[in-house]
């Protein structure tokens, strides 16, 4: 049944309802619905209160992440200049000198950095200021008195001038914000996607993914999906490779024009044998330095950031492994740790093959 039954749009001399709201009072029970003037059209909204029903819980916009301020960096640095490396300099194998290494350095970050909780400020709108909100009042109490005073003219004429100049400011107030944005961003071309995905109500939250469908069966252990990804993906390279190795073959076969005869007649003569010189403590703090600034972290939690904060106390542990992995040519298993996330692209969140 319909249950707007006052005017819902106000004109200089008429009062006209245009919209309305159906709803099935068997099931919903008492509801009141009172008119909701926003101040910003002719049109005023509807308020509905329904007595029974289910109540839907807020969403949760907090995260956990690592309380990093000057009070924290300075403790961090002042452990780091204590610690003596000792457990690195002493090991000669070049996984347990890295675990030691890595070790070390988790445990001073992770007690200089302790695990907050912080609310997500990702849907708030920073352009708006104390002066936008203060004159959006004022339009609303405009709004409110012009209906009261249909029949003013010189009242509605400064109404509709000074949501004019509030429009204005508003969208000025949108545009000096996204420059400053995108002036501050390290990456231009994401941050403005980001702002025009915004502005078109793109946005989209992602989710994990909870269930997969390998055989028939539904899979939701975490472990099992885990593993499953491994396989598709390690397998699509294996498929990559294969082809490769094909396709190099028929070339051999096919005629003289092909890539590899190409190669083979281009270098007839040996390679020359590699020399790798010692690195020094002044090239792996000129790397580290040389290095963009992001929070962005892997697996360990350690951003570009803390390398830099960290770079006068770490220089000589990372030095001796670097020159420890070029003596030895061993690279550190934990180094070939890596987090991947997929991505549903389209259809059927459960397959493999959409993500």
């Amino acid at each position: 049944m319909g249950i707007v039954e006052f005017p819902t749009r106000f004109g200089l001399n008429s009062q006209t309802v245009i919209n309305n709201v159906f709803i099935d009072t068997s099931t919903t029970g008492k509801y009141d619905l009172y008119p909701l003037i926003n101040g910003f059209s002719d049109h005023d909204a509807q308020l509905l209160i329904l007595k029974k029903g289910q109540r839907k819980e807020k969403e949760c916009y907090t995260y956990i992440k690592r309380k990093i301020n000057k009070y924290t960096i300075a403790d961090f640095q002042l452990k780091l200049s204590h610690e003596t490396w000792e457990q690195v300099f002493d090991e000669n194998d070049v996984n347990k000198i890295f675990n030691s290494f890595l070790n070390i350095f988790l445990r001073i970050y992770y007690s200089s950095f302790p695990l907050i909780q912080a609310k997500n400020k990702m849907n708030q709108n920073s352009w708006i200021t104390p002066g936008i909100i203060t004159s959006c009042k004022h339009k609303r109490e405009l709004y409110k008195e012009l209906q009261n005073n249909n029949n003013n003219a010189t009242l509605a004429s400064y109404y509709r001038d000074y949501s004019k100049i509030l429009s204005m400011v508003t969208r000025k107030a949108k545009i000096i914000e996204h420059d400053k944005l995108i002036l501050n961003s390290h990456n231009t071309v994401k941050t403005t996607w980001g702002i025009i995905n915004k502005e078109c109500g793109k946005i989209k939250k992602r989710s994990e993914i909870q269930a997969l469908k390998v055989e028939g069966k539904k899979i939701t252990d975490q472990q099992t999906i885990a593993e499953t990804f491994n396989e598709y993906f390690i397998a699509i390279a294996e498929n990559v490779e294969r082809q490769s190795k094909n396709s190099i073959i028929n070339d051999d076969n096919d005629n003289m024009d092909s890539h590899t005869y190409f190669m083979e007649q281009a270098f007839t003569k040996p390679y020359r044998s590699m020399e790798l010189k010692c690195t020094t403590t002044k090239e792996i703090e000129r790397i580290i330095k040389s290095l963009k600034t992001k929070n962005s972290y892997g697996y360990d939690e350690i951003s570009t950031k803390i390398l830099k904060i960290s770079c006068p106390f770490i220089s000589s542990p990372i030095n001796y492994i670097c020159n420890k992995m070029l003596f030895w040519g061993v690279f550190p298993d934990r180094l070939k740790y890596v987090i991947i996330k997929p991505l549903h692209k389209n259809d059927d969140r459960s397959e493999v093959s959409n993500c």
